[in-house]
């Protein structure tokens, strides 16, 4: 008896299909996809854990980003594999015809949706405002489009939530098959074939001449004898299959901040090199003020002013620029006492205050609006003084009306880097304020 146990244990592991299990190959990219999306929802909701601004979030949208490209990657050769090489066991004929076409339906679904977000979300990065790292590499942005970005996120947050809804489906239905019919449609794609099935053909017992909710007598008797061998099997290769699945998420963040960090060099050089035009939105505010008195720009109580985080991150600001050894030269602000303080704070000098960069909104007509706006990208486009850098400090308003709606979300302290060309200017980088000491880090 010990000795034909020990023949269906070999039985149970070895990798190939047996007639009512995909082969082992089908078997093994099915899971593997299975942990990518595991761990592609799980980076999307970590990052909406965490402050957008940090640079956890920007490693953890580069692990994403990542996963996304295997996640294609494995798609394309589970379908080649498919279609050239692989064991496709059919349905079991208890499965009526409608819950055949569903499931078929599911699975083009998820494939579909498993080749179109990661092209969704590549595009997303591609067509907006800068560049982006991609296991070891650094993207570069494609001249910004505003419709292809947003159309691109709208499409991509919609196929997150259909994704979502569909391996909802598909698990929900494995379990239904497992738990209530008990067909074994589940086990056909298990990691590895039942002990209990081995026995039940070593033994000769067929599961469609008994009664589903009847034990098998062949595992009743066999059963117990290897028992503590199975549920040592079963839990080392759950344990393993966890910790391959950290050591992966783990590995991809190490891979992705690196090039994080060569991009911030890159971005020092440019910056200690001098003949650019930061445009800083002014530091971080308190929500509940506003300007009360927006013709009297003396009355400073009456205005929304730096909150601490807006100072603190202001001091940083400047001490990053210094410590990289970043020349300002000249700092233009407007008027309002938060822009102002923005530059005060940082420990600019030579700071002048202009209408050009002050918030008009409904208090000015929307030609001197207009033409603020105009003045704001000459200012862009006008080159520094030899080897320095100028800063302009000024509103979310301005800054859109001035550079379009890809800058509809630019955060309280972000920082637009622009190099004039020709009276004109070109993106180099956009920054938020409390990346600035991790930049002037890079740059030693």
């Amino acid at each position: 008896m010990t000795k034909d146990l020990d023949s269906a244990e070999g039985l149970a592991m070895r990798p190939v299909a047996d007639g009512g299990r995909f082969d082992q190959t089908s078997v093994a990219l099915h899971w593997l996809t299975v942990l990518l999306i595991i761990g592609q929802f799980t980076a999307a909701w970590l990052r909406e854990a965490v402050d957008h601004e940090t640079s956890l979030a920007v490693a953890i949208l580069a692990t994403h980003r990542a996963m996304g490209v295997l996640i294609w990657i494995v798609g394309l050769v589970r379908l080649v594999w498919r279609h050239n090489f692989a064991y496709l066991p059919p349905f079991p004929e208890s499965m009526p015809k409608l819950q055949q076409s569903i499931a078929k339906a599911n699975e083009y679904g998820l494939y579909a949706l498993l080749f179109l977000q990661p092209i969704t979300g590549l595009a997303r990065g591609l067509f907006g405002d800068k560049p982006f790292e991609l296991f070891i590499w650094q993207v570069p942005a494609l001249e910004p489009n505003s419709v292809i970005h947003i159309l691109s996120r709208e499409v991509h947050e919609f196929g997150a939530k259909a994704l979502l809804a569909l391996v909802g489906l598909h698990a929900g239905a494995a379990l239904f098959h497992r738990l209530v019919l008990r067909d074994g449609v589940l086990e056909r794609m298990s990691l590895w074939t039942s002990r209990c099935e081995s026995l039940r053909t070593l033994h000769g017992v067929d599961r469609t001449t008994r009664n589903k909710s009847s034990p098998c007598l062949s595992c009743i008797y066999a059963g117990w004898i290897h028992i503590e061998g199975a549920v040592m099997f079963a839990m080392s290769r759950s344990v393993t299959n966890a910790v391959v699945a950290v050591v992966g998420l783990f590995s991809m963040l190490v891979v992705a901040m690196p090039a994080a960090r060569a991009d911030d060099r890159e971005l020092a050089q440019a910056l200690r090199a001098g003949d650019l035009v930061i445009a800083v939105r002014h530091g971080a505010t308190f929500p509940d003020q506003a300007d009360t008195d927006p013709l009297n720009f003396d009355n400073v109580a009456a205005q929304r002013n730096l909150n601490d985080k807006g100072k603190a991150l202001a001091k940083a600001f400047g001490e990053a620029l210094r410590q990289a050894g970043v020349p300002i030269g000249k700092v233009y602000t407007s008027k309002y006492n938060r822009a102002y303080e923005t530059a005060v704070i940082a420990g600019f000098k030579d700071i002048e205050k202009t209408t050009d960069l002050t918030e008009g909104g409904l208090i000015v007509s929307p030609n001197e609006n207009s033409r603020r706006a105009e003045a704001f990208r000459k200012m862009l486009g006008t080159a520094p003084a030899p080897h320095t850098n100028t800063i302009l400090i000024t509103h979310q308003p301005n800054i859109v009306a001035a550079l379009g709606k890809d800058w509809f979300d630019v955060k309280e302290g972000e920082a637009s880097i622009f190099r004039p060309v020709d009276g004109s200017y070109k993106l180099v980088a956009r920054v938020h304020m409390d990346e600035w000491p991790r930049i002037a880090t890079a740059a030693k």
